[in-house]
């Protein structure tokens, strides 16, 4: 638990990082996200490109705070999880 709790607080650990990486439905999917997208980039002038590099930073930046959030709740429920446990073992 030392460790843990220093890893987390030096900030060595980062869970999302990693998420889905190994999972082959989601390679599968981030291989044709980034198949397709090159092609449709190929078919863009200058303004589209910058339009939809913009756009992808905006989609990333999202997806990045949705997955920060969906972190804290799931440790939030696993907080009270383990508190009732501990809770119903005292009584």
């Amino acid at each position: 638990m030392k460790k843990f709790l220093s890893d987390s607080w030096n900030g060595n650990l980062c869970p999302v990082k990693n998420c889905g990486k190994n999972d082959p439905e989601i390679k599968n999917l981030m291989e044709l996200i980034a198949k397709n997208r090159d092609k449709i980039e190929k078919t863009f002038d200058e303004p589209q490109t910058q339009i939809f590099e913009t756009y992808n930073c905006c989609v990333q930046e999202y997806l990045e705070l949705i997955l920060e959030q969906a972190f804290y709740q799931g440790f939030s429920l696993g907080i009270k999880f383990t508190t009732e446990a501990f809770e119903e073992n005292t009584n």
